[in-house]
């Protein structure tokens, strides 16, 4: 089975186009005519008719609604109906006559290292250059320019012994062959 809702407002008749109760003149004893009233009007008669609530409807006049009234100043907090604290203000500065004259700033002038008591450096002192009074060495051979016999081809002069790999006639070569001839030593890191 289907269940469905009925509409909103169901059984519920629409209101009959009749008039509310701002339609009805009410009156007033403004200027006398109330009819239970007969006391004078507290302001001058006149016989311009008031507007009603549904003249704005009706005629396309102008109701002002709570928003339209200015209640605040420009500037200030709250509604202008309001107590208020009271305010206080400060009048210029007077200028000082002394003002006028011309005095060097605080950064007109160089003090450097000097304090109230005197000179802030501290003593400084300096040293010989590396090495200074050591004299440079000689441009003679280091120790692996001399031939070191070996044992390898039986040509050490105090180990007659056999060589231990076949004998070459190659010319081994030495440590400055690299910077003479131009033949490639390789270095530690080469390994």
């Amino acid at each position: 089975q289907k269940w469905t809702m009925a509409p909103r407002g169901s059984g519920i008749p629409k209101p009959t186009n009749q008039p509310g109760p701002g339609e009805y003149a009410q009156p007033s004893t403004l200027y006398g005519s109330h009819p239970m009233l007969p006391m004078a009007g507290r302001v001058p008669k006149t016989t311009t008719k008031r507007s009603t609530p549904s003249d704005a409807l009706t005629m396309g006049g102008t109701t002002p609604a709570p928003h339209d009234y200015k209640v605040t100043a420009d500037g200030e907090f709250g509604s202008v109906a309001q107590a208020k604290a009271p305010r206080y203000s400060m009048r210029a500065k007077i200028s000082d006559p002394a003002d006028k004259e011309v005095r060097p700033g605080a950064t007109s002038y160089t003090l450097g290292n000097q304090g109230r008591n005197g000179s802030t450096e501290t003593p400084k002192w300096t040293m010989a250059p590396r090495g200074s009074g050591i004299p440079k060495p000689t441009n003679q051979p280091g120790p692996g320019e001399y031939a070191q016999p070996s044992t390898l081809y039986g040509s050490h002069p105090m180990l007659p012994m056999a060589g231990r790999v076949p004998k070459t006639t190659t010319k081994r070569s030495t440590p400055s062959d690299a910077l003479t001839m131009g033949g490639t030593t390789p270095a530690p890191h080469d390994y």
